[in-house]
């Protein structure tokens, strides 16, 4: 039996990807700009075959970009039934991004970027309209870009809004002025000596601040002297020398910092689920007043764990530090911290104007990938986690 007949008789099908990266965040990307083999169908299995490290390429996300058509999004809604009545097109594309578990977010800043470069050198489209936020009843259009000159993209996240009526329930918060909203009691347990040498405490009381820009993001001012986390900055934001030159304290400082943001990611997603059914980013920052910048770290709700940086919660690190206390100028210098372990140099730039935030960075495209796909048989048995909410 030739490959040819082996491969038919598998049913598997050899799709054209790329793979793709901004800041260490990874993504692997399929257009669908043009007449795809994928079928809308298919969008959530292949995620979790394609992005799994094992058995597939491993990425954070998996990313779709479409034509927005009217025949686009009435297959999406056929599929997913998402909307009561199907949005008009008001935007050149259409951008999809799927977790790892096959559950479709709403939106991403370095997957947009990513986006913005594919886009450039595939199709020479050096700037576009592109859909967002489709899972929501009411979904968004924003702007993306890519310089070839310069070599960096750009994505304009609009206006930071408090969170979609979508994907929160009532929150009762101790302040909420503007799009802001300030939640006071969020109670955190840890094991005896899980804390130590830093804290003898097993339980945290966290004050944290909810804003959406196109993702839910709660973020922690580690600057405030008053909160617990306060003590723990140094393990949090320990240094970012390059990992070669880490000595064994350092190493365990940064496992440390690594296992407690985890640990207070997974515990606000796992026991505070009334509060985020849809789940939520949970974002770590502090001013580095010596450079005039943001550090900051970021629990991604959809992959369950920390990634190397965030686009979006770069953003809403920004709106929250300006909100709160304040920077000169309408631009700010991101510090994605983890990211910084392996590129030291790792600098996103966050700029406000009357017409949105726009976040800037250098995407870079690393691989062009034919993966062999197997589509499921009959109905795909797609179960989200239980603290994950279809929308």
């Amino acid at each position: 039996m030739t490959i040819t007949n082996l491969r038919a008789l598998r049913n598997t099908l050899d799709i054209e990807i790329v793979k793709a990266n901004c800041f260490g965040n990874n993504f692997l990307i399929y257009d669908g700009t043009d007449e795809g083999i994928l079928e809308e169908i298919h969008f959530s299995e292949f995620a979790r075959q394609i992005t799994d490290p094992q058995f597939g390429i491993g990425a954070d996300n998996f990313l779709v970009i479409q034509n927005c058509s009217a025949g686009d999004l009435l297959a999406i809604n056929q599929v997913h039934n998402y909307w009561k009545k199907i949005p008009k097109c008001k935007a050149d594309y259409i951008f999809r991004m799927f977790e790892p578990d096959g559950q479709e977010a709403l939106c991403c800043g370095n997957g947009l970027m990513c986006i913005a470069n594919y886009m450039s050198e595939r199709h020479q489209v050096e700037s576009a309209s592109i859909m967002t936020e489709i899972p929501l009843a009411k979904v968004n259009v924003t702007d993306i870009g890519y310089s070839q000159a310069k070599s960096y993209g750009w994505v304009n996240l609009g206006i930071p809004r408090k969170f979609p009526e979508d994907i929160r329930t009532e929150i009762s918060s101790d302040s909420s002025v503007g799009e802001v909203q300030t939640i006071n009691d969020l109670c955190v347990k840890f094991r005896h000596h899980d804390l130590e040498p830093y804290s003898s405490e097993i339980e945290l009381s966290l004050a944290g601040h909810l804003i959406f820009t196109g993702e839910p993001h709660l973020v922690f001012l580690l600057d405030d002297e008053d909160s617990p986390l306060a003590g723990l900055a140094d393990a949090i934001f320990a240094s970012t020398e390059g990992d070669r030159g880490a000595g064994p304290l350092l190493q365990r400082r940064r496992g440390f910092g690594t296992w407690l943001i985890d640990h207070i990611g997974q515990y606000v997603n796992t026991h505070y689920q009334d509060r985020f059914p849809a789940g939520v980013n949970v974002n770590f920052v502090r001013q580095d007043h010596g450079t005039a910048s943001i550090e900051f770290r970021c629990y991604e709700r959809g992959i369950y764990k920390e990634t190397l940086a965030c686009g979006t919660g770069a953003v809403a690190a920004a709106y929250i530090v300006n909100y709160f206390q304040g920077y000169e100028g309408n631009g700010v210098r991101i510090l994605p911290h983890r990211c910084r372990w392996f590129k030291p140099n790792a600098l996103m730039a966050v700029k406000n104007s009357k017409h949105g935030w726009v976040l800037e960075g250098q995407p870079e495209i690393v691989a062009e990938i034919d993966f062999r796909f197997e589509p499921p048989i009959g109905k795909t048995d797609y179960l989200p986690p239980p603290h994950a909410k279809q929308f």
